[in-house]
């Protein structure tokens, strides 16, 4: 029992380091492709945007994640799908409305 876990966990363990790695890595090679590719002022244009969307994303999941969470180890399993149904067009929603106000102000700015 003790060899299960232990092997489980170095095998998460190896799954988060591999996937913190790709995450550090992957910016080091796109960020100096953008900057050669769209040059200094398209790539800020393209940064302002970026981080307007980053912005408001954070209203996407404003403990939706955590509230999801909690509501679906509460329900019975045929509450389960109508839950997740419900959060996926919640969050589907949110979206859409960032999305669209990100695009008309980078439209009107």
């Amino acid at each position: 029992m003790i060899q299960f876990f232990s092997k489980n966990i170095f095998e998460n363990f190896l799954n988060l380091g591999a996937s913190k790695f790709f995450e550090l890595l992957v910016p080091l090679i796109v960020i100096p492709l953008l900057i050669k590719n769209l040059g200094l002022e398209q790539y800020g244009e393209y940064i302002f945007i970026f981080s307007i969307y980053a912005v408001f994303s954070v209203f996407i999941r404003f403990g939706l994640d955590d509230y999801g969470v909690k509501k679906l180890t509460q329900s019975d399993s045929d509450e389960e799908k109508n839950i997740s149904i419900s959060f996926l067009f919640i969050k589907s929603f949110f979206s859409i409305i960032i999305i669209f106000s990100t695009l008309l102000l980078c439209l009107f700015n």
